[in-house]
Formats: C-alpha cells, structure tokens, sequence
C-alpha cells in the first residue's frame, strides 16, 4: 500500500561519473581512488600536463633537434560534503501495526534517495561547469551559451551529430555517454519507433551511445518565444570520474565508551562506500508519536548518520575558453504544432 510514498529516483549524471572512474583508461585509476578515499586531513592534488606546443613539425633536416620540454601543473580537487541520517526508537513499536525493522527501512531508503539526488545534483553541477566553450564544427546549429540549440526539426538528428561535433573537437565520437533529462528520453523513443522495414532506420542516430537519465538536467528557459522540451550532455568516454572520501574515526572504524562507533559501509541503492556514525542517548520520546508514546518519559534513542566527501572530477584543461572540452550541452527546442509521425523517404 505505501509503494508511491517512496518513489526512488533516476541518478543519471551520477551513475556516469562512478561509472567512468571504475573503467580502464579513465582519468581515475584504483590507485589515486583508494588513496584518495584515505586522504581526510590534507589537501589532494594530481599531477597534470598541459599541452606541448613547444613541438613543431618542419620542412627540412637539420643536425640541431631544438628542445620541446613539458609543462606539468598540480591540479588541486575540491571536495564537498553530503551527509544525511535519521534516528530510531526500539520501543515506540510495541504494540505498533509497523515493526521496527518497517520503520528502519522506509526510512533508510529515503535518506538513501536524498543523497543520491544531491549527488546528482553535483555531478550535473560538475557537467556544466566544464562544457565545451570551443567547437570546430557546429554542423548548422547554433551554438548559444556554450549550449547546442537543436530546431525541434533537427531532433532526430542530434545524437548523430554531436558524434560529429566531438570528433571535430578531437574527441572519440564512438561510445559516447548521453545524460538527458525526460524530454531527452522521450526523443530517444520516438527514433526507436522506426522498424527494420521502414525506409528511415534511425536508430543508427544513438546506436553506441551510453544513456543515462536524470530529472536533475534542466530544460533552458524560455526566451524570444522559443520554448524548450529536453536537454542533455554529451561526454567522451573516459573522460570523467569520480572520488570520494570519509572521515579519520570512520576510516579508523573507531568505538568509544560512551556507545559511538564509527565505520564504513557500501549503500546498497548507491553503490557507493559512505562513513557511517552510530550512537544511542537517552532522554523524553513522549512527544514523538503523540498518545501512542505519551508514556515514553524516559527511553532509548538510537542514531544513524552517514556522510562522505566527494569530488566529480573532469579531464584537465589547461584553457577552456580557447582548448575543446569533452563535454557538450544541448538543449532542444519544442514544437507548438509537433510532428506525429516522420515520412518515409523514398529513394530515387
């Protein structure tokens, strides 16, 4: 009875950063992860090259080869913060229609859902920031604060455009990761309606592409009477990856007298390592539940927290307003009149 009470959400932007530091030849490797998972207490930094423009290539031998010495950079990570919890207590449930384990459980998983989501939010906030600035090759779009803008009749073109766009940028144009929002998704659907008999097989628009989705990509607002229905980012394989850490007591997996412990543990939903801290106290719970623990003067409380630093980290860029990123945005634009159904093309 209570399944729409807890409506998990979709972590789109998230499962692409996790995702990407766990593959080989990302930018994240299990070393700098797990050494980074250990580093609460100092500040993390990661070595990092910028382009060699000291190399030229000329038109005649010469018995003089000129030097063409690399630059190196610390790149230093930021992290922030995301902690939730909640707290029980044993004996509100004598007598209760709910079991303590009930309880525990729906309130667990909405703690989990509340991180996810803010994880996401980050992760999205971390996709912005680094969108490409710079485009070889805009391929007839126009491009508008460093965001595609894709004519509601140009849709069912863009996933196989932006692989154009990013192999003009350099970029590996094959396996590309989308992260779209519902209007996104809704375009994907619609060039899958499209058989293997009909003249027009556009599924070959997104065929390779890793989708992901999220409600946490905003559609652009509306401006100049143009209105818009979805939105995504397009991200080079490898390209990004995510890190994480916990704090000194829950690395230590401390205990004290006084009933606090501290450790970590892996959230089920999340897939990811969290700190966690648990402890009880004792005090009034009668107010809690109103007549049904109006007697509960004194008892027992118990507390669950958890909490992690993480840092969503994109491929270095020594100058992103003139140097390509690997990341691309594009909102796409709505139709007040849209097209049920596309023609068949015939050929000649």
């Amino acid at each position: 009875m209570s399944k729409n009470s807890l409506r998990m959400g979709e972590y789109g932007a998230l499962e692409l950063f996790v995702e990407q530091s766990r593959m080989a030849g990302g930018i994240i490797n299990p070393e700098m992860r797990d050494r980074v998972f250990a580093s609460i207490g100092r500040t993390v930094q990661i070595p990092v090259w910028d382009p060699n423009s000291n190399i030229a290539v000329t038109t005649s031998r010469s018995c003089t080869v000129a030097d063409a010495e690399n630059v190196s950079k610390l790149y230093t990570v930021t992290f922030a913060n995301v902690s939730s919890g909640f707290t029980m207590v044993p004996n509100l449930y004598h007598n209760n229609e709910f079991s303590y384990e009930d309880d525990w459980i729906m309130k667990y998983r909405t703690m989990e859902d509340k991180l996810g989501d803010a994880l996401d939010v980050l992760a999205v906030t971390a996709l912005g920031t680094a969108q490409s600035q710079v485009f070889a090759q805009q391929l007839g779009y126009t491009v508008t604060g460093n965001s595609v803008q894709v004519p509601y009749t140009k849709r069912v073109n863009i996933f196989g455009d932006v692989k154009g766009m990013m192999r003009a940028n350099r970029y590996r144009a094959d396996g590309l990761h989308i992260v779209g929002n519902a209007g996104c998704e809704a375009v994907v659907r619609n060039l899958q309606i499209f058989g293997a008999q009909n003249a027009q097989n556009l599924n070959n628009e997104f065929a390779g592409c890793r989708l992901h989705y999220t409600n946490n990509v905003a559609n652009a607002a509306a401006s100049g009477g143009t209105s818009y229905s979805g939105a995504f980012f397009a991200v080079a394989p490898g390209m990004v990856g995510f890190l994480s850490r916990v704090s000194r007591p829950e690395l230590a997996r401390t205990k004290t007298r006084l009933g606090h412990e501290w450790g970590t543990e892996v959230l089920p939903g999340l897939g990811l390592e969290f700190g966690f801290h648990y402890y009880e106290t004792v005090g009034d719970m009668s107010a809690i539940a109103g007549n049904a623990s109006a007697d509960m003067i004194c008892d027992k409380k118990e507390h669950f927290g958890f909490s992690l630093d993480v840092a969503f980290i994109t491929a270095y860029n020594a100058s992103i307003s003139t140097i390509a990123n690997p990341i691309i945005h594009a909102d796409i634009e709505e139709s007040a009149n849209p097209t049920i159904a596309f023609p068949v093309k015939t050929l000649a």
